[in-house]
């Protein structure tokens, strides 16, 4: 499957292309907004924005101009789409809202993961498919009993009896690189 930037189709304009980037600033993710690393999960942002753009029948943000645009996309939440149509399903809205997350981190890590949830919602429209995501933090919260987090390489215990020293990490050398 390839996504494909259908403004950018349209035509080639001011608001579609600069000197470091192209495409339309109504998909970008915040990473890009900034100039930051972008990965597959700016993808998978710009997927939640044409999704919410599907079923809202609007783009989540607009402005008077490209930069108060991608302002929006860095500052302001997204407003759910169940605001701009009320029939959509909640595990559709979810999976919209984890697309949209301003931090990459917090959104679906693969798009694998993004078609898994969608194929679940088209089974059962109620599912919670966050309820998984919740059991997962739940699991790894409570794996520690407890740990110490410094620079100076103190020892977390974990339920098991495992030491695990947390501390500064040496920087590795790339194993092409070899030393002259």
């Amino acid at each position: 499957m390839k996504v494909a930037d259908f403004g950018i189709a349209k035509a080639v304009s001011a608001q579609t292309m600069n000197a470091t980037a192209v495409g339309s600033v109504h998909y970008i993710s915040p990473e890009q907004a900034r100039g930051g690393y972008c990965d597959e999960r700016s993808d998978i942002y710009s997927f939640g924005i044409t999704l919410y753009e599907m079923v809202a029948g609007k783009v989540p943000f607009e402005g008077d101009n490209t930069v108060a645009v991608a302002l929006a996309h860095l500052e302001d939440p997204v407003v759910p789409p169940t605001e701009y149509n009320p029939d959509i399903c909640p595990g559709l809205e979810q999976i919209i809202l984890k697309c949209t997350q301003k931090r990459p981190d917090m959104r679906y890590g693969a798009m694998e993961d993004v078609i898994a949830d969608l194929r679940r919602v088209l089974v059962d429209p109620q599912a919670d498919v966050l309820a998984a995501v919740r059991e997962e933090a739940e699991r790894r919260s409570s794996s520690w009993r407890w740990s110490f987090s410094c620079s100076h390489g103190l020892p977390a215990f974990s339920p098991q009896g495992r030491v695990r020293i947390s501390g500064p990490r040496r920087r590795r050398r790339h194993p092409c690189l070899r030393w002259r």
